[in-house]
């Protein structure tokens, strides 16, 4: 009985120590994760450059210079089966080019309906246009870019104005007033809102490039070391348990997943780094 009451303090004084410790908790994609920062002995910005290893794993970005030394670098996003960061600044640069073609679609069909004299057949309401349903529904991730976002708010409603304007300005009956409106119309829509509309999508697809700054944990567990390149690293706090209702398959099934924990802020996925050491 004795040795059962020191077996359970001894337990319950390692738990207390294994919850204390802190961890530092960090983003990749969608997702939150926390790697013990007893296993971490540096966090730095990802060398723009690394050393290719030839015949390596897609997983190992190459090779990093660490104090005179080379470490390998694992990708994370590959190693769960994320969609790599250079196809996802790709394909949201194609979104914002999509978009761009969006407005010109429209500002050509506004400038025909000028020159036709002919009703506007598209929508005035910029809420309802292509890239208004786009605006309405889309959020990201990156701060940045949604503060970049917010910025073609006015000069879209302004450009949806003009096609009002348009509708307004047609029913006038004197011909020569009606004509300078007109060409008043169509340099405007030319020479200021379309060029700042197309400005502002070519901003934000910069404004996402270099605002992503892709982080370098070193794990190091004594005899093995290598860099976990992530997105960014938020904090270092100590965890909390997660209810027994929360289950990790609730969130993901992913190798080099162990558990699930709570920072203050949201539910993150534990990293099981002895088993990314395992690759290296």
């Amino acid at each position: 009985m004795q040795q059962e009451m020191q077996d359970k303090a001894q337990s319950n004084e390692n738990t207390t120590t294994v919850n204390e410790i802190p961890w530092i908790i960090f983003k990749t994609g969608d997702s939150y994760f926390a790697v013990l920062s007893a296993d971490v002995t540096s966090i730095s910005i990802l060398p723009e450059e690394l050393t290719g290893i030839p015949d390596a794993p897609d997983y190992v970005r190459g090779l990093a210079n660490l104090r005179d030394s080379c470490i390998p670098v694992l990708d994370l996003r590959i190693l769960l089966n994320m969609q790599i960061l250079s196809e996802e600044i790709c394909m949201f640069e194609n979104m914002m080019d999509a978009r761009k073609k969006d407005h010109q679609n429209w500002v050509d069909e506004l400038i025909r309906s000028i020159n036709e004299k002919i009703p506007f057949a598209l929508t005035s309401d910029p809420h309802q246009c292509a890239f208004g349903k786009w605006y309405d529904h889309y959020k990201s991730n990156n701060p940045m870019v949604q503060f970049q976002l917010k910025k073609i708010d006015e000069p879209h409603k302004e450009l949806h104005n003009m096609a009002v304007e348009t509708q307004q300005v047609l029913n006038i009956t004197d011909a020569q007033e009606r004509e300078r409106a007109l060409e008043r119309i169509q340099k405007q829509l030319k020479d200021q809102i379309l060029p700042i509309m197309l400005h502002l999508l070519d901003d934000t697809k910069r404004v996402m490039r270099d605002s992503i700054r892709e982080m370098m944990l070193v794990l190091d567990d004594g005899t093995k070391k290598c860099g976990l390149a992530v997105d960014e690293v938020l904090r270092v706090e100590t965890l909390e348990p997660v209810p027994d209702t929360i289950k990790i398959d609730d969130y993901h099934q992913m190798n080099y997943v162990t558990g699930i924990s709570k920072s203050k802020e949201q539910i993150v996925l534990l990293i099981d780094e002895k088993k990314l050491l395992e690759l290296v």
